[in-house]
C-alpha cells in the first residue's frame, strides 16, 4: 500500500473563496477526483490549523504506479475547481508518495 500527500498553497485570501463557496461540497468534489480512480483506498482533505493558505490531500493506493499517476489524472478536475472558485496557486502542488510499512485499525488489528 502507498500513501500520497499533496500540498496546495494558495495566495493569501484565496482559500476564503473556496470556503465561501461551500467547503464541504468543494472538498467532496475534489476527493471524488481521487476516490473514483482505480486503486484508491480512501482520500482525506486536511488543513493546518495555523495556515489559511494551504490544503493537504492524503490518499491511500494499492500500487506505487497508481499513487504516482493520481495527480495527473485528477489535475483537469482540480484546475476546474480552482478556476470556478477563482483561487490562484502560489506554486505547483507538491506531492510525495510514501510506502505504508505498517497499518492498524481502531482495534489495533493489522490492516
Amino acid at each position: 500500500m502507498y500513501a500520497r500527500l499533496t500540498t496546495y498553497r494558495y495566495a493569501v485570501g484565496d482559500q476564503s473563496a473556496v470556503d465561501a463557496a461551500d467547503p464541504e461540497a468543494t472538498g467532496q468534489e475534489v476527493l471524488r477526483l481521487l476516490t473514483d480512480q482505480e486503486g484508491c483506498r480512501g482520500a482525506w482533505m486536511c488543513a493546518p490549523q495555523d495556515s489559511q493558505t494551504e490544503t493537504v490531500f492524503f490518499s491511500l493506493w494499492d500500487t506505487q504506479e497508481q499513487a504516482e499517476a493520481a495527480g495527473d489524472r485528477a489535475r483537469p478536475g482540480m484546475l476546474a475547481v480552482l478556476e470556478r472558485s477563482q483561487t490562484q496557486l502560489t506554486a505547483p502542488p507538491e506531492a510525495r508518495v510514501l510506502v505504508v510499512e505498517a497499518a492498524a485499525d481502531r482495534t489495533g488489528a493489522a490492516t
